[in-house]
């Protein structure tokens, strides 16, 4: 038996034994909304604060997913969402799951380059996208997405919708009955969610309503849900934001959206709508702390802080616990989204010394370079597999190195495994994780080699008290040209590159470090950034 046939018979016998529930995800929102559909829903960005009932947000989902039918879009169709975390961009979420196409949600930092990229990776048939956001106009760069050939259909929200569809006509559709999509026949790929990973493009990892419905009951359980305000600032378009969106959705209760991160502000929203609950990577946290000292404020009543998606430092957690608030560690990707975690009532050394417990039903192993298993506590490559695993990569390419022959899921991290107690300790992919983006080592080497003074270049992460890890870049450039961060900075602005991957250093030398095999050693200009 394949690998990939290996993946689809666990698949089965977990639909088969009911740790799949075989239902669509809108239809679990559905069956939730009598329940929750109350429940208010805050999003503060440049328009103040709105209030919103996830009742009505579903009731405007009905009439987009009219609109999306109407189109002659549905199962087996993709609808690429370019939004931040607005009203319009959660109604879009729900109205493409309820149509029963395939939700493509796009970081909403993320420019020309890697939105043409993900369309046509995709082969998105509709753009549902903002005007702007932040001061950066998305529609002059929607000729070219067209002209791949594969976009028939832009929806713009917000501003002016110069020639294309305007969002307020889709939520002005009447609504009609859905298609019926439960019970699922098959596996529907019900979202593609694109992660930064160690190669040069945006891999596109394709989830069904099974994966992704396990993973939110796994992972805000009703034990956790009982009682909870949740402040919602992971950025929209990667894995945590869309959980954000899901969880909302699925199992209600109040949240305040953030459309953008700022500290102070988030610490106010905290303290006036009594949050208990939310999911920070470790720069929000840290900057959360430094607020609470700039408010000369001792200690927050934030009770459950879930803290992952990069190095999480264990006086980070410490810092945070001392303060009263629940922080503890985690550990998951996008094609794996949670495998371990901590919790706010375990003790402080398990909570920022370890990633915490393997959760239930799922399995890892740490394999050493040949492969074979380690006993506890030994450090090696992380394994896993899980009902919430992703179906797989769009690129069959990156499906071959990304499993195993039996089927696990190759994390590229590094890690014990003691008494089912995870602990993260580094990683084999070349990826540098940022205020917890992904950045691709590789996507801004070959960057950067497009400059035409830029000979060799070589891409490594310099530790950083607030972003965890910074971009910085070393280069050989022909005829001993000089090369500032300027010039970088206006060739990743030319190139259309969303702004996080722009090297925050640039260090110009005569020669690379090399390894006996010839490759550059990148530990040397690590160490050399550390002195």
């Amino acid at each position: 038996m394949s690998s990939d046939e290996m993946r689809r018979q666990w698949r089965a016998d977990w639909r088969a034994s009911g740790v799949y529930s075989g239902l669509a995800l809108f239809d679990h929102v559905t069956r939730g909304i009598e329940e929750h559909g109350d429940d208010l829903q805050v999003f503060v960005d440049e328009h103040g604060r709105r209030r919103h009932t996830i009742g009505d947000l579903y009731s405007r989902a009905l009439s987009v997913a009219t609109a999306i039918g109407d189109a002659g879009l549905g199962p087996g169709d993709a609808v690429a969402v370019h939004m931040a975390h607005t009203p319009d961009a959660i109604v879009a979420y729900l109205a493409v799951s309820a149509a029963g196409a395939t939700l493509v949600p796009i970081p909403s930092i993320y420019s020309d380059r890697e939105t043409r990229f993900i369309l046509a990776d995709s082969r998105a048939r509709m753009l549902i996208t903002a005007a702007s956001w932040r001061g950066y106009e998305y529609l002059p760069a929607i000729p070219g997405y067209q002209a791949d050939g594969l976009l028939e259909h832009v929806v713009v929200a917000g501003g002016d919708p110069q020639d294309y569809t305007s969002f307020s006509d889709l939520l002005a559709a009447p609504a009609r009955a859905r298609p019926d999509l439960s019970p699922l026949a098959g596996e529907r790929t019900a979202a593609i969610i694109y992660t930064s990973g160690s190669t040069a493009n945006p891999k596109g990892v394709m989830h069904s309503d099974d994966t992704l419905f396990f993973e939110a009951a796994q992972s805000y359980p009703p034990t956790r849900m009982a009682g909870s305000t949740w402040l919602n600032a992971t950025p929209a378009g990667h894995m945590g934001g869309y959980l954000a969106a899901l969880k909302s959705m699925l199992f209600g209760r109040p949240c305040v959206w953030m459309e953008r991160w700022n500290p102070d502000l988030a610490l106010d929203l905290i303290r006036e709508y009594r949050v208990s609950h939310a999911t920070l990577v470790p720069f929000h946290l840290m900057t959360v702390l430094e607020a609470m000292n700039r408010a000369d404020l001792d200690r927050l009543d934030l009770r459950d802080v879930l803290c992952g998606s990069t190095t999480v430092p264990t006086e980070l957690i410490e810092e945070a616990v001392a303060k009263g608030i629940g922080a503890y560690r985690c550990y998951g990707s996008t094609e794996h989204p949670t495998i371990s975690k901590s919790g706010p009532d375990a003790a402080l050394a398990d909570r920022s010394l370890t990633d915490g417990l393997v959760l239930p039903g799922l399995t890892v192993r740490i394999v050493d370079e040949a492969g074979a298993p380690l006993p506890d506590d030994g450090e090696g490559e992380i394994l896993t597999r899980g009902p919430d695993q992703m179906l797989g990569y769009t690129s069959d390419a990156e499906n071959a190195a990304a499993f195993t022959g039996d089927g696990f899921f190759r994390t590229g991290d590094i890690g014990r495994l003691d008494a089912g107690v995870l602990t993260i300790t580094g990683r084999k992919k070349e990826v540098i994780i940022r205020g917890g983006e992904n950045i691709s080592v590789r996507e801004v080497e070959e960057l950067l080699r497009r400059h035409p003074a830029v000979r060799e270049a070589a891409v490594v992460p310099r530790s950083h008290d607030r972003y965890g890890e910074q971009v910085w870049a070393f280069v050989r450039t022909r005829g001993n040209q000089q090369l500032t961060v300027a010039d970088v900075r206006k060739l990743f602005r030319d190139l259309g590159v969303a702004r996080q991957k722009t090297p925050e250093g640039v260090v110009v030398v005569d020669e690379f470090p090399r390894t006996p095999a010839g490759k550059i050693s990148k530990r040397d200009l690590r160490e050399s950034l550390a002195t």
